[in-house]
């Protein structure tokens, strides 16, 4: 077969057509280019002579190696980590047409992961949904969320330079919709974990481009409020070396800062999370945390709202107790620790819960859903991020993921496949069900 070619404005680029998803894909796209401490640029020109090869995987931020290894593997084949990786990847069904688009947002706790790795390869899930799949790299970590006060840098405090970087995705596909093959009316933002959050930032920020949402697995009360992100900027600058600035510190550099104001954090009573010091900052309208971090909004409330899906997974909170067990502590002295603490009732459960009702007060249709499946042979049960492989991914990608125990690759396909089709249904307006074994839905919309 002819090699598949995506034809935009800024180039023409040669994809790929997937051996296990049968999908159209083309990886790597600039939507920006990204200088530190800085708003993207979009990108208007690829000045590499067209056709412009779109089949290997794009470089990703700079990040430390993610904590969700434990459960997931390691992302080992996204590109180099560079500044300046403000890229995306397509995946559509051959002859795509005005088809809704499926915008996913990565989580990693708003200090790693990469779209560009293949856990995130959205063939599968362009193929069952029947959509277009977009995969977005955003800043992360000290250099994507520390709060820059500076106007030019940073217009408003929900506008992190990693939420900046989202909104520049999001407007490069509601502006290439055509090419793409998709629907500029009908775009579903989804993301999991921090990218959940950052979904619920983009429905309030940019609800004009927003059609649909999907927010799996967030925690919308573990944020950082203006004087919150501020103390930490300040602690973070503390320790950077002598004589330089965060401006002027290497990427290396940047991340042993990373690391030691996280380590720094508890003392200071500004721990919000396990591990990872930077949060964007969510104007009241994306949550009860947002409403409660930031009582005086940049961003009016809109008009428009949305349908969203709310999901959790049943054993979100087990992987964020692992280091304390380790440690030792019992698992009531676990279930015990502070509310930055993780466990799935307190932390995951209940927050999504409160989420799904403060939208429903604010008007939007919400349906909330619970994922279930236990693997086979799996300590970890339907914990945090196994609703991903039912989505993402191909089967070497998710070879020998802990958290998936002895489960053969067709019978995570074949669960998945359910997921995915009722993802595509969403997109269509069509509220998934309960899906056996799989997916319970709590409250209907």
């Amino acid at each position: 077969m002819p090699q598949p070619t995506l034809s935009l404005t800024q180039g023409t680029y040669a994809g790929a057509l997937e051996a296990e998803g049968g999908a159209e894909a083309f990886r790597g796209i600039p939507y920006a280019h990204t200088t530190r401490l800085h708003p993207p640029v979009p990108v208007h020109t690829d000045t590499r002579a067209s056709p412009i090869d779109a089949t290997r995987q794009g470089p990703t931020a700079i990040a430390p190696r993610s904590r969700l290894e434990a459960v997931m593997g390691r992302e080992s084949d996204a590109g180099p980590q560079s500044e300046d990786a403000a890229v995306l990847s397509v995946y559509r069904p051959p002859l795509a047409h005005a088809l809704p688009i499926l915008f996913w947002i990565h989580g990693g706790g708003f200090s790693s992961g990469s779209s560009q790795a293949s856990q995130y390869d959205g063939g599968r899930l362009a193929r069952d949904a029947h959509a277009v799949v977009v995969c977005a790299n955003y800043r992360l970590g000290l250099l994507g969320f520390i709060y820059d006060p500076e106007p030019s840098h940073q217009p408003t405090p929900a506008e992190a330079f990693g939420v900046q970087d989202l909104t520049a995705a999001l407007e490069w596909v509601a502006s290439n919709a055509g090419a793409l093959g998709g629907d500029a009316g009908n775009i579903t933002v989804l993301g999991q974990s921090a990218g959940g959050l950052l979904t619920a930032e983009l429905l309030v920020l940019h609800p004009q481009l927003v059609a649909r949402a999907i927010v799996q697995s967030s925690v919308a009360n573990l944020l950082a409020s203006v004087p919150q992100a501020l103390a930490i900027r300040d602690v973070a600058a503390s320790l950077v070396p002598a004589g330089q600035t965060l401006a002027t510190i290497t990427p290396e550099q940047a991340l042993s800062v990373q690391a030691e104001t996280a380590a720094a954090l508890p003392a200071l009573g500004l721990d919000l999370g396990p591990g990872f010091p930077f949060f964007p900052v969510l104007p009241p309208a994306a949550g009860p945390g947002g409403a409660r971090s930031n009582p005086n909004p940049d961003v009016a409330p809109s008009s428009a709202r949305p349908p969203v899906l709310v999901t959790y997974a049943a054993n979100d909170g087990y992987m964020y107790g692992l280091a304390a067990r380790a440690a030792g502590l019992r698992e009531a002295e676990v279930e015990a620790l502070p509310a930055t603490a993780l466990r799935t009732n307190a932390a995951w459960a209940t927050a999504s819960t409160d989420y799904a009702q403060f939208l429903r007060a604010r008007g939007h249709a919400v349906a909330l859903a619970e994922f279930v499946w236990r693997p086979r042979g799996s300590e970890f049960g339907a914990v945090h991020t196994i609703d991903v492989p039912l989505l993402f991914g191909t089967r070497a990608a998710w070879a020998g993921a802990p958290m998936l125990g002895g489960e053969s690759w067709d019978e995570v396909d074949a669960r998945g496949r359910e997921v995915r089709r009722a993802w595509g249904g969403f997109a269509r307006g069509v509220w998934p069900e309960t899906i056996d074994g799989v997916l319970e839905v709590l409250e209907a919309a």
